[in-house]
């Protein structure tokens, strides 16, 4: 029988402190098992977008940020996966 692995979420946050809203740096994708709250991440970031299905799609939602064509998790996912089809 299988184990169950304890179950974590991706998200996208941006890191306390940081002012370049626009700077790739000022982003971090981070793994939690339980969703990101003020009192359990909020040391750490000022703010998160997520839980992202796939790890490429967060990467599409952080080098993307600002693009009137991705505004969601959704968008985020869906270009991820155009992407992986197209580049096989």
């Amino acid at each position: 029988m299988a184990t169950k692995k304890h179950s974590t979420r991706l998200y996208l946050g941006q890191k306390v402190g940081c002012k370049n809203y626009l700077s790739e740096k000022c982003y971090e994708i981070f793994r939690t098992s339980k969703e990101p709250t003020e009192a359990s991440h909020g040391h750490k970031y000022s703010n998160a977008i997520g839980p992202f299905r796939t790890k490429l799609g967060a990467e599409v939602m952080l080098h993307a940020r600002g693009s009137p064509t991705i505004q969601t998790v959704s968008d985020a996912e869906k270009i991820a996966r155009a992407s992986k089809r197209e580049n096989g």
